[in-house]
Order: structure tokens, then C-alpha cells, then sequence
């Protein structure tokens, strides 16, 4: 087992699937605690990574200003009873980071859970919350079957300069979007179609995309009057069909 925070996080997505990210070693720093934080407190929701070592917990809490409850940057849980099951969710024993709630502004402070695993209340539901439980894996290619045996994610994130295994992260997975060593911003693109797949939604939004989304192509055939082709209509002879395998040869 790796050491305390080489973590598997898993983020839950806005329309009933699960957003992934992974994190590995060499991104353990400042910059991409930062980073995943911040797509952490857009989404509202859960989150899959790896972080090296114990190091994260005192990397957040040299930012604890910054992501502390009274600068008043955080969105309100949309309603008393959300707020309420999201407490219930948090396992005060296994708050490694975080963990205040403002009742009075419906708000929860960035909070990671450790030692987690996928028999725990939290991994069973959408969170739609700042809570990020983290789990332990050993191998990259564990991760990949993880989520392959999954519903598809609405957005998967890696952190990784391994071209073998951004690579495997694009070519083997199916998600709605995402990001190498980045999170979130691929949404940021108005370019770039932003949706789900399988479970995680169905068509896509940003430019075009949204205009096609929601529109609908009607196909119109029209067929001349000089004549009729009679291999369309019975009876169907062998020789009909001969006919046909010949013509479709050249379609």
C-alpha cells in the first residue's frame, strides 16, 4: 500500500455519473493542489486522484486562509436538506482536512476524507459537495479497470507526463471531456462540445455543438419518375439478388 494520501479520489458529476481524476506522483506539489482544489470547489462534488505523499494535508493547510469559510468564495449548497445530508455524509474520523460547515450560509469548507473505501456512505451516492474521499490503489492500469468497470464518467482528469499513460487515459476510457494536467477548464472552452455519455448525459453543448444538440436533421429522399428499378419489390428471386450484390459493389 502506498503511503497515507497516494490516493484514488473520485468526483460525482452532474448528471448521475462520476467524474475521475488521477494524480500522480510527480504532481504533488503546491500548483496542482491548487488546481484540483479549485475544480473541486467549481463542481461541488467528488473526486478520483493520486497524490504522492503525505504532503497534502500541509500543503492545504498553508492555504487555509485562502480556503478558509470566511472569505466568502464558496457557493451555497442549494438547500437546508442538502446541507444536512452532506453532514451526514462526513465522517468526522476520517476528516484528514477541512470539515467546517456554516450552517447560517448553507456553506462547507474543501474537505478531505482518507481511508475511505467503496463500502462507505459517501462512495454509495452523488455528492454534489466540496468533500473529496480519497482511496488507495497501487498501479495505474487498476485505475483504468476501475472506471472501465464503471458507468462512463462526464469528465475525466489526468496528471501524468507519462505519454504511455495519457495515451491509455484518452484512447482506453470513455468520458464526456476532460483534461491532462489540468481540471475543469476544458469547459472554460467554447470551442470545445461539452457532455456527457452512456449514463453521464446524452448530446453536447458550447458553440455548434449546442446548436446541433438541439437540432434536428430531417433527411428527404426524392426519387425521379422516368423509371422503376423492379429488384426493390417480390418476389425475391436469386438472381434479384445477384443483381443487387453487383450494384452495391459500386454504391
Amino acid at each position: 500500500k502506498d503511503t497515507l494520501f497516494n490516493h484514488y479520489l473520485e468526483i460525482q458529476g452532474s448528471v448521475d455519473t462520476k467524474e475521475n481524476i488521477l494524480v500522480q506522483p510527480e504532481f504533488s506539489g503546491t500548483l496542482t493542489t491548487l488546481t484540483v482544489t479549485a475544480g473541486q470547489r467549481v463542481t461541488k462534488g467528488q473526486i478520483l486522484g493520486k497524490i504522492d505523499d503525505g504532503g497534502l494535508s500541509q500543503q492545504l493547510a498553508s492555504l487555509e486562509n485562502q480556503y478558509a469559510l470566511a472569505n466568502k468564495n464558496y457557493v451555497q449548497i442549494i438547500n437546508e436538506r442538502n446541507l444536512a445530508r452532506l453532514e451526514q455524509l462526513l465522517d468526522k474520523n476520517k476528516i484528514a482536512f477541512g470539515g467546517a460547515i456554516n450552517h447560517a450560509d448553507r456553506t462547507i469548507s474543501p474537505t478531505i476524507l482518507k481511508e475511505v473505501s467503496f463500502d462507505d456512505a459517501i462512495m454509495q451516492e452523488e455528492i454534489f459537495g466540496p468533500i473529496l474521499p480519497l482511496l488507495s490503489y497501487k498501479q495505474f492500469d487498476t485505475v483504468l479497470d476501475y472506471i472501465q468497470d464503471h458507468e462512463k464518467p462526464l469528465s475525466a482528469y489526468l496528471f501524468s507526463n507519462d505519454k504511455t499513460e495519457q495515451a491509455a487515459w484518452i484512447g482506453q476510457l470513455s468520458f464526456g471531456g476532460g483534461c491532462i494536467n489540468d481540471a475543469i477548464m476544458h469547459i472554460t472552452n467554447p470551442n470545445l462540445p461539452f457532455g456527457g455519455v452512456g449514463q453521464s448525459g446524452n448530446g453536447s453543448y458550447h458553440g455548434k455543438a449546442g446548436f446541433d444538440t438541439f437540432s434536428h436533421r430531417k433527411s428527404v429522399f426524392e426519387k425521379p419518375r422516368l423509371f422503376e428499378v423492379p429488384l426493390k419489390y417480390p418476389p425475391y428471386t436469386a438472381a434479384k439478388m445477384n443483381w443487387i450484390k453487383r450494384l452495391l459493389k459500386f454504391s
